[in-house]
């Protein structure tokens, strides 16, 4: 089985961010979309481009595929050796061939607006996630290291109010971190649906 470097097929490098891999798949759609090019290549071209997508804009689809291509593109290890990754490649193969014969059907103007709409759902996940970590424990730990530094700095006297104001702060820290694991999970569940849909 022979391994496809996907960043390759989509013309990118591996530290590309979500927008980027929007960017970049929806130029080459343009390209081999059946609506816009009746070459007989452009049909194998569009499968492999979106198998390409379909892995690459999903993160967590992406970290393993990450970890699948340092082992398998750079040689350190060879896909067949490994049965988990070479189900879940061909999986993701096929997935990517359905995809792509459904979003063949779609006339340009369909196809274009499911990706952006996809590409929506990935982008409000991601930044409500890092918001609320920024928020919660970001907050919470300048209130847990900030308040010791103050009294260090200025040589003031601690009160009762800095053990509540360092524990303020370690809760905002709890909560960041349950309520970021949370919104992974619910963000995870919702790519599930969104692929048995």
């Amino acid at each position: 089985m022979n391994f496809t470097n996907y960043y390759d097929v989509l013309k990118i490098n591996s530290s590309v961010s979500l927008v980027e891999i929007k960017t970049a798949y929806r130029k080459l759609a343009l390209i081999y979309h059946p609506d816009k090019n009746s070459s007989p290549n452009a049909a194998d071209q569009f499968i492999a481009i979106t198998e390409a997508y379909e892995v690459l804009i999903d993160p967590i689809k992406r970290e393993l595929f990450d970890k699948m291509y340092r082992e398998f593109v750079l040689g350190i290890a060879s896909i067949n050796h490994n049965k988990n990754y070479r189900e879940t490649y061909s999986e993701w193969r096929n997935q990517g061939q359905q995809k792509a014969k459904y979003y063949s059907n779609l006339d340009l103007n369909s196809f274009l607006k499911n990706v952006i709409d996809a590409t929506y759902f990935h982008g409000r996940n991601i930044i409500r996630i890092s918001v609320t970590a920024y928020i919660w424990i970001g907050i919470g730990t300048c209130v847990v290291i900030g308040i010791p530094l103050f009294l260090i700095f200025t040589n003031a006297k601690a009160d009762f109010t800095v053990p509540i104001g360092i524990l303020v702060g370690i809760l905002m820290i709890y909560y960041g971190i349950n309520s970021t694991k949370s919104q992974i999970t619910e963000y995870r569940q919702q790519i599930q649906n969104r692929r048995n849909a």
